[in-house]
C-alpha cells in the first residue's frame, strides 16, 4: 500500500522536484553518451562520450530548456500538493468555481468514526490519542481514492464524505469504502499494536439525499453541503452503539445502491428531527476484491 504520510508541503514539493531533476539529469547525459558511444564506436568506459554528455547538458539552449521544465514541474507538483491538502475533487470544483453560487445535488453521505474515542482518548493521552486518529485518517487515504469519494471535512474522530450518485453506484463504492479501511487498519495491525497498543474500531452510516452545495467564507473559503440528508446521516451513524452494528444504511440508500447487498433489516427507528420513522439496514460486506 503506497504510504501517504504528510510530510511539510514546501518539502514535499521540494522533493519530488528534486527527484524528477535528478532524474533528468541522469536520463539525459545517459542517453546523450549512449548516441556518442555507439555514433563512435566507442565505449562507454571511454571518458569522452560522457565529456560530450556534458558539455552538452551546460549548453545555453539546453540549460534554458532544463530550469523551463523544472519550473513547470514545480508547479505541476504545487497543485497536486494544493489537490491532496484540500481533497482531489474538491480542489476541481474549487479551481473551476462549480460551487461559486448554491447549487443543488443529490449525494451520499457517510459519516464515518472510532469507536469508544472518549475512554481511547483518556487510557492513550491527547497526544498520543491525536497521533491515533491522524495515522487512522492517513490509512483511509487509498481507499478514498479508490472508492472515488470526497472528503467534506474532519470533525474530531470522525470524517465525512459523500459521493456523486453516478460515483457512489459505480462498484458498489459507497458500500465498498468501509470493507477497504477495515482491510487497510488491518494490514497494519502490528503497527497499531506496537506503537498505540489498540486497533482502530470504527463504525459508519451511510444516507442519501439532496443538499445545496455551496462555496463560503471569505477569509478561509470552503465547499460546504446544506440539507436534511446531513443531520439523518450522522443520526444514522449514532444508533450503531445501541443496535451493536458497525455499519448502518437507510433504505433510501441500499434502493440506490447495485444489488446483491448484503444487509440485515432493523425496521423504522424514531429519528430526532425527523417527522417519519426511518427504515434502517445493518450492511453484511463480502471481503472486498
Amino acid at each position: 500500500m503506497p504510504n501517504f504520510r504528510r510530510r511539510p508541503f514546501l518539502v514535499g514539493v521540494g522533493v519530488r522536484v528534486a527527484c524528477y531533476a535528478a532524474t533528468m539529469v541522469v536520463g539525459f547525459n545517459v542517453g546523450i553518451a549512449l548516441m556518442v558511444a555507439v555514433g563512435g564506436r566507442r565505449s562507454l568506459f571511454d571518458p569522452t562520450p560522457w565529456s560530450q554528455a556534458w558539455e552538452l547538458f551546460f549548453s545555453r539552449q539546453v540549460q534554458t530548456g532544463f530550469w523551463f521544465a523544472l519550473i513547470g514541474l514545480f508547479v505541476v507538483n504545487f497543485v497536486i500538493q494544493v489537490s491532496h491538502k484540500i481533497g482531489p475533487g474538491v480542489a476541481l470544483n474549487w479551481l473551476l468555481g462549480r460551487y461559486h453560487k448554491p447549487k443543488q445535488e443529490e449525494r451520499f453521505f457517510m459519516f464515518l468514526d472510532i469507536k469508544d474515542s472518549t475512554p481511547l482518548a483518556e487510557r492513550l493521552g491527547n497526544e498520543r490519542f491525536s497521533l491515533f486518529v491522524r495515522d487512522f485518517f492517513d490509512d483511509m487515504t487509498y481507499p478514498l481514492i479508490k472508492t472515488r469519494a470526497e472528503v467534506s471535512h474532519y470533525i474530531g474522530d470522525e470524517v465525512v464524505v459523500s459521493w456523486r450518485i453516478p460515483y457512489g453506484q459505480r462498484n458498489q463504492n459507497a458500500l465498498r469504502l468501509f470493507g477497504l479501511v477495515r482491510e487497510a487498519i488491518e494490514a497494519r495491525r502490528e503497527q497499531y499494536l506496537r506503537e498505540f497498543g489498540e486497533m482502530p474500531r470504527f463504525k459508519a452510516g451511510l444516507h442519501v439525499g439532496r443538499v445545496v452545495a455551496t462555496d463560503v467564507g471569505g477569509l478561509k473559503s470552503e465547499i460546504v453541503f446544506h440539507g436534511d440528508v446531513l443531520n439523518t446521516t450522522a443520526r444514522v451513524v449514532g444508533l450503531c452503539g445501541s443496535l451493536g452494528e458497525d455499519f448502518l444504511l437507510t433504505d433510501e440508500a441500499a434502493q440506490l445502491l447495485p444489488g446483491p447487498i448484503q444487509t440485515v433489516a432493523l425496521g423504522e427507528f424514531e429519528l430526532k428531527g425527523k417527522a417519519e420513522p426511518v427504515a434502517i439496514s445493518a450492511v453484511r460486506l463480502h471481503p472486498t476484491p
